[in-house]
C-alpha cells in the first residue's frame, strides 16, 4: 500500500520530474491505498479485500492462505500500475542520457522488478506453491541492488535530476524568453523569459497559435511562427515597449521529421538604441566634417598660393591635415557600409580575381607598372563568403602598403588555397607596421599610451572577423610588412562560416 506510492514518488525525483508531486497529485495518487488501510482495519465487516483468513501448512511450514476479493484485486493491479509508470520514467531516463545512468537503471530495475514478480505470483496464485508470500524474500534483492547503487554508483550524487532540472533552470534563467510552439505554431511551452515578454502565462497561452499572440510588426502569416526568418520586432511586453530580436530553431523527432520549433526573443532594446545613437552621431559627424574640411582645406590652398614662406609652407601643412581627417571620415563611412554588408548571403568568390582587380586599380591610381603590384596566384581558389567584406579588406591592404612602403614602394599580393582554406598575403618593402598600431590591434582596443594612428587597419581587422577568417602581421625576411588574410575552408555557398 505504500511501497508502490513511495516507488513512484522516488522515480518522478530521480528523473527530475519532482515538480509533477503537487498537493493534489499526492493526494490523489494516496486516495486507494489510504482507502485500503481502513477497508484491512474493517475486514470483517465487508470481505472486500478477503475472506476464509486461515493457516495451513505448506512445506510443513505454517503460513496464511485467504480467498482474495474485488478490492484486493483492484489495490494490486493499480499498485502495479504506479510501479509501472515508475519504471517508465526510470527507463527514459536512461534511453534519454545514454550509458551515463546505465548501471543505475539497470540496478533500480533488478531491485524493483524482483519484488513486483513475487507479488504478482502471490496475487494471482502462481507457480507450484500459491500459498507462499515469496514478496518479502524478493525484497530483499531490492535492498541488496538499490544499497549498491546508493553507495557504489552515487544514485543520488549522479543522477539524470541534475540534467533535466539544469537543462529547464538554464532555460529559465538565460535571459532569453523561450517558447516552444509545435508543427502548426501552437505554444507548448513558455518559459518565465517568454511569458513577460507576451505578458501571459504559459497556461493562458497554451494551444494558442504563436502568430495571433505576438505583432510582427503589423504582419500576419499564414504559417506557424516557426517557419518564419530571424527577425527584430517592438512588442508591447510587461517591461514596456521593447525591442526583441526573434530567432527560431526546428525541433526533431526521433526519425528526424521536425515535430516543431523553439521561438527565442532575445532582447536588444539597449543595443537597437546604441546602435542607432551611433549610426545618427557617425552620419552628422562624417557630414559636418566633410564639409567643414572641404572648406578648411579651399581656404588653405588660397593662402598657400598667395602667401610668403614660412605662412606658405604653414598654408600647405594646413591644406594636408585637412584632407587626411576628410579621409579618415571617408574610412569611417566605408566601415559602416562594410559591415552592413554581413546582412546579405555568401557567395562564391574567384579570391585570385578580385585580388587582380584590386592591384589593376592600385597601379592605375599611383601611376605605376606591373611591378608595383604583384599578384602571385599558383590556382584560383573560390571560396563562399563576402566579396563587399573581402574586397576592402584587399584595398587597404595594399593601399597601406604602397602608402607607407620604401621610396619606389613594391607590393607584392599572394593568393594560394591551404589545407585549412585559403590565404591572401600581402607584403612591402617599408619600414614595417609601428609596434604601438600592432599592439593596439592585437588587444583590441586603444588606450592613451596604446594607439593607432588611423582607421585603416580596423578596418581591415573588423572585416576579417566578420569574414570568420584570421588576421596575422609578420615581418619580411628582407624588411617590410607581411600581413596574412586566412579565409574560412573553401565550401559550397552558404555554408561559409561568416559572422552574420
Amino acid at each position: 500500500m505504500l511501497i508502490a506510492p513511495a516507488w513512484l514518488a522516488f522515480s518522478l525525483g530521480y528523473t527530475g520530474r519532482g515538480a509533477l508531486l503537487t498537493r493534489r497529485v499526492v493526494a490523489a495518487v494516496m486516495a486507494l491505498p489510504v482507502a485500503t488501510i481502513g477497508l484491512v482495519a474493517t475486514s470483517d465487516l465487508h470481505h472486500l479485500l478477503w475472506r476464509n483468513y486461515r493457516v495451513v501448512e505448506v512445506l510443513g511450514a505454517a503460513t496464511a492462505a485467504y480467498d482474495p476479493g474485488a478490492w484486493y484485486y483492484l489495490h494490486a493491479v493499480y499498485g502495479y500500475l504506479l510501479v509501472a509508470a515508475g519504471l517508465a520514467y526510470v527507463v527514459g531516463s536512461w534511453l534519454a542520457g545514454g550509458t551515463a545512468y546505465r548501471d543505475q537503471v539497470l540496478a533500480l530495475l533488478v531491485g524493483s522488478v524482483a519484488p513486483s514478480v513475487a507479488h504478482v505470483a502471490r496475487t494471482f496464485r502462481l507457480g507450484p506453491f500459491p500459498t507462499v508470500d515469496f514478496t518479502p524474500l524478493a525484497l530483499s534483492v531490492t535492498g541488496v541492488a538499490f544499497g549498491y547503487a546508493f553507495l557504489r554508483l552515487e544514485l543520488f550524487g549522479f543522477s539524470p535530476a541534475t540534467g533535466r532540472l539544469g537543462r529547464r533552470a538554464a532555460i529559465d534563467d538565460v535571459g532569453v524568453g523561450v517558447a516552444v510552439v509545435d508543427r502548426r505554431g501552437r505554444v507548448v511551452d513558455l518559459n518565465d523569459g517568454a511569458e513577460s515578454v507576451l505578458d501571459r502565462s504559459t497556461g493562458a497561452a497554451r494551444r494558442e497559435r504563436l502568430d495571433d499572440l505576438v505583432d510582427w510588426d503589423g504582419e500576419r502569416s499564414d504559417g506557424p511562427a516557426a517557419d518564419r526568418d530571424a527577425r527584430l520586432v517592438e512588442l508591447d511586453s510587461g517591461a514596456g515597449r521593447r525591442t526583441y530580436e526573434v530567432t527560431t530553431s526546428p525541433v526533431r523527432g526521433p526519425t528526424g521529421g521536425r515535430v516543431g520549433a523553439t521561438v527565442a526573443f532575445h532582447d536588444v532594446t539597449a543595443r537597437e538604441r546604441r546602435r542607432q545613437r551611433l549610426a545618427v552621431l557617425n552620419r552628422v559627424l562624417r557630414h559636418n566634417l566633410r564639409n567643414e574640411l572641404t572648406v578648411v582645406s579651399g581656404h588653405a590652398s588660397l593662402l598657400a598660393g598667395e602667401l610668403d614662406e614660412p605662412a606658405a609652407s604653414q598654408a600647405a601643412t594646413i591644406e594636408a591635415r585637412a584632407a587626411a581627417l576628410a579621409s579618415l571620415g571617408e574610412t569611417a563611412g566605408e566601415i559602416e557600409r562594410m559591415l552592413a554588408a554581413r546582412d546579405g548571403p555568401a557567395t562564391p568568390v574567384d579570391v585570385a580575381a578580385l585580388v587582380r582587380s584590386v592591384a589593376d586599380a592600385a597601379r592605375a591610381e599611383h601611376g605605376g607598372t606591373d611591378g608595383t603590384v604583384r599578384v602571385r596566384a599558383d590556382d584560383e581558389p573560390t571560396v563562399a563568403t563576402h566579396e563587399r567584406l573581402l574586397r576592402p579588406v584587399v584595398e587597404h591592404l595594399v593601399e597601406n602598403a604602397l602608402e607607407h612602403g620604401g621610396a619606389s614602394p613594391t607590393v607584392e599580393v599572394r593568393v594560394a588555397e591551404t589545407a585549412d582554406g585559403v590565404e591572401v598575403t600581402v607584403a612591402d618593402d617599408g619600414p614595417g607596421i609601428p609596434d604601438g598600431e600592432l599592439a593596439a590591434l592585437v588587444a583590441g582596443d586603444e588606450t592613451p599610451l596604446q594607439h593607432g594612428s588611423g582607421l585603416g587597419l580596423w578596418l581591415v581587422r573588423w572585416g576579417v572577423d566578420a569574414l570568420g577568417g584570421e588576421l596575422s602581421f609578420d615581418d619580411g625576411p628582407d624588411g617590410g610588412a607581411v600581413v596574412t588574410v586566412r579565409l574560412p575552408a573553401v565550401t559550397d555557398a552558404g555554408d561559409s562560416p561568416v559572422d552574420e
